[in-house]
């Protein structure tokens, strides 16, 4: 069985965030049902400034996801041209809300996640 990376759009608490506001992106190592390994690494998608910086957010987004390396990505929400990066990387956005490594977990052991609020 191989391992798989599940990764996390992460606030400064470790709370599921959107995509383009994180400030953490956390990722689990995933080998069966459970993280053998939890990383995380700051980002600061949420501090990048006005509308005018998004296409240099997006290109920091695609670098960071695919230097991690994972197929899966959990997060609160993403906008359109997020989510349609997202797809064209490959990566299964997943949306839902509470604590990111507990989200990881509950996923990577094939459990329902809490839904966002605002997807």
């Amino acid at each position: 069985m191989s391992d798989r990376i599940i990764m996390a759009a992460l606030d400064s608490d470790g709370q599921l965030t959107g995509v383009g506001r994180s400030r953490r992106i956390g990722a689990g190592t995933v080998r069966g049902s459970s993280i053998v390994v939890w990383s995380e690494a700051d980002v600061a998608w949420n501090s990048e400034g006005p509308a005018e910086n998004e296409g240099m957010r997006h290109a920091n987004v695609v670098k960071v996801l695919t230097h991690v390396g994972g197929k899966e990505l959990i997060a609160a929400g993403a906008g359109p041209d997020m989510r349609r990066m997202l797809e064209k990387l490959g990566i299964h956005l997943v949306v839902a809300a509470g604590p990111g490594r507990a989200a990881v977990d509950r996923l990577a052991g094939g459990l329902e996640l809490p839904l966002a609020s605002h997807p």
